[in-house]
């Protein structure tokens, strides 16, 4: 939540109303005290300037002689303040509003205070304040400069034990010489703005209080969207796609955004649907393709034995024809001695012509055999050429199905 989207753009827009509206509040609470102060001011002035023109107007009767000086200045006391009681105090006039504290008084020249709720009679023109300041002294100085305003600390009248900051206007009567002055306590004097300021703060507390519920309901709008979007995408990188697409019905960037997620899962389903059934195909081809490597193998099993045989058997009739050849020579070297016997005969045969004629009819029966043992040994050569012949031609054959098993073997 710390970085979330929805906690950053709370705070943003929180910012963004909690930033004017105290700016509001300062400047307006700030405007409302300086009217108020104003206003006042104005209160202080207008109640010294209305007490002033009631000794002008006194004084003309005692002018008059309908009206003597003790009586006037009386009169004022009672206009501004109230009737002394046996205790020496008056009340405050009510009608004059200054406040809840605030009370019109008058003081001397001297300092001695000639109106007073409950100090009447009392000097304080040495009386210094917490601030070490002689406000009587500068009460009696702004009103002989004709008017001004004097700040000092000073007790509420029914509690003296309360020292609140009083604020006073004095100016001097030119009759009497009285220094009329009008104070009111700060308290008093800025209640309207108080009460102001407690407005701005309530005002501005529901306002933000409001404004933030706003706020919060219009980010959670704004981020679900996009926390949605966010968990899906997720999901689609963890391989999932069998969610249902997302519903959202803003047509903002968040609601394209949303759509584009959907038609993307849309085309990896798809993808992988065609991805599936191509693997189902190569599955299947895979398994022929097996299936064709298995009887490829058998058959060259099968044709290595066949070869393996063949190779056997040409071994075989190699040395059939190794123990032919032989035996041939053999009968070649026989032959040869049949022929070198012939020729002993042939030779013996001519001694014996020679010798006796007697051995012609022997001669003769030899020259038959003689013949006939030719005609043999002719048939015997012609037989040993034909089998010579042959041998070659199983020669040949041998060679053939030597080349054949070593090609083969390479297989």
């Amino acid at each position: 939540m710390k970085n979330s989207i929805k906690s950053k753009l709370i705070l943003v827009s929180a910012l963004l109303l909690i930033i004017p509206m105290l700016v509001l509040g300062f400047f307006t609470y700030t405007k409302s005290q300086s009217s108020l102060d104003e206003l006042g001011a104005i209160k202080l002035t207008n109640s010294v300037e209305m007490t002033i023109e009631l000794i002008d107007a006194l004084q003309s009767e005692v002018e008059k002689g309908t009206l003597t000086l003790e009586d006037a200045q009386e009169r004022v006391k009672l206009s501004i303040l109230g009737e002394m009681n046996d205790e020496g105090r008056r009340p405050i006039n009510e009608n004059i509003d200054l406040g809840e504290y605030g009370y019109l008084f008058i003081i001397g020249q001297d300092g001695t205070l000639i109106g007073h709720p409950n100090l009447e009679g009392t000097s304080i023109w040495n009386e210094v304040d917490s601030n070490g300041d002689y406000f009587a002294q500068d009460l009696v100085s702004q009103g002989n400069l004709g008017g001004g305003f004097t700040y000092y600390d000073w007790p509420l009248p029914h509690n003296e034990n309360i020292i609140e900051r009083k604020v006073t206007y004095s100016k001097v009567d030119p009759h009497w010489d009285w220094v009329v002055s009008s104070g009111a306590y700060m308290s008093d004097f800025n209640a309207p703005a108080n009460d102001i300021r407690t407005t701005i703060i309530i005002v501005t507390s529901v306002t933000l209080l409001l404004g933030v519920a706003v706020i919060w309901l219009f980010a959670t709008r704004i981020t679900k969207p996009i926390q949605q979007v966010t968990e899906r995408m997720l999901q689609l990188k963890q391989g999932d796609l069998r969610n249902t697409p997302l519903h959202i019905k803003t047509n903002d960037e968040i609601g394209k955004m949303a759509t584009a997620m959907n038609d993307m899962q849309k085309g990896l389903q798809d993808m992988l649907t065609s991805i599936t059934a191509a693997s189902e195909n190569l599955s299947g081809r895979s398994e022929e393709l097996t299936q064709s490597a298995n009887e490829v193998k058998s058959g060259s099993e099968q044709v290595a034995v066949t070869m393996q045989e063949l190779a056997s058997g040409a071994e075989t009739q190699v040395n059939s024809a190794s123990d032919l050849a032989t035996l041939m020579e053999s009968f070649v070297t026989k032959v040869q001695n049949s022929s070198e016997q012939g020729k002993n005969i042939l030779t013996f045969t001519e001694e014996t012509l020679q010798l006796t004629d007697k051995g012609t009819d022997l001669m003769k029966s030899s020259t038959q055999q003689m013949a006939t043992i030719d005609q043999l040994v002719k048939d015997s050569v012609q037989k040993v050429q034909g089998l010579d012949k042959q041998s070659q031609e199983i020669s040949k054959l041998v060679s053939v199905i030597k080349d054949i098993a070593e090609q083969t073997n390479l297989l």
